[in-house]
């Protein structure tokens, strides 16, 4: 007979004392590494789609209605190529009506969601940096990168775990910095306690016994320190 998933507090405390005791002992023995992805951020930050709209809507949004050569133009019409549409479907687009209101909003959505590290990597024009969708259209800093983002309740268990000494290494690939936002909270000694890696040499800092890894980059370093962390902010297909 096929068991199903607990559904109660009751029933899953049931399964880590009984199916699930052998990862339940190993995990309070602290041999387990988070790997977090952008759930726990969800309700905080944009998901994929609403990051792709917001793309495209900037990019609707700067055409020169009078120049048929407008980089915007040529950068949207880039955008709406991976979105498979047909020639006729294409025709049907009003780019001067804002992207929520268009009939096909949500099949070309859904399509690029597929394809999304392509469309960030769609360059404007030559005068435009080769990361301009991720840090100017996605405006990175005042969005992932945002001081007044607050942590959710996510950020604030797994901080929990990782100051009782359950985790000691979480890999995030995360923009955000909201986990590192929890435990600031939680602990007056998150320098000394606290290792963040983004690039290599933040590996050398010796002694934290606590290790967040974002292989993807960090919004909030990129934001203080553009210059050294900007570059590192990883989206784009190339």
């Amino acid at each position: 007979m096929t068991v199903g998933p607990a559904r109660t507090v009751v029933a899953l405390l049931e399964k880590l004392h009984t199916a699930f005791s052998g990862f339940n002992t190993a995990f309070n023995e602290g041999q387990y590494v988070l790997w977090l992805g952008s759930g726990i951020s969800r309700d905080r930050v944009k998901n994929v789609a609403e990051l792709l709209t917001s793309v495209v809507e900037h990019l609707r949004v700067n055409i020169d209605i009078g120049d048929d050569d407008c980089e915007y133009r040529t950068a949207l019409n880039e955008v709406l190529r991976l979105a498979a549409l047909r020639r006729e479907e294409l025709d049907t687009l009003d780019f001067s009506t804002t992207f929520t209101s268009w009939p096909l909003r949500e099949r070309i959505v859904s399509t690029l969601i597929t394809n999304y590290s392509q469309v960030l990597d769609v360059s404007v024009g030559d005068s435009n940096p080769d990361d301009y969708l991720v840090w100017t259209a996605l405006d990175v800093p005042n969005t992932y990168g945002a001081p007044d983002l607050v942590p959710d309740v996510e950020h604030y268990c797994i901080a929990i775990l990782m100051l009782e000494g359950l985790v000691s290494s979480a890999v995030t690939a995360n923009w955000d910095g909201l986990l590192e936002k929890a435990l600031a909270e939680l602990t007056p000694a998150f320098e000394s306690r606290v290792r963040v890696a983004v690039k290599p040499d933040d590996f050398r800092n010796a002694g934290p016994s606590i290790e967040i890894i974002k292989f993807h980059g960090c919004a909030v370093r990129a934001r203080d320190n553009q210059g050294e962390y900007r570059q590192l902010l990883v989206a784009r297909e190339s």
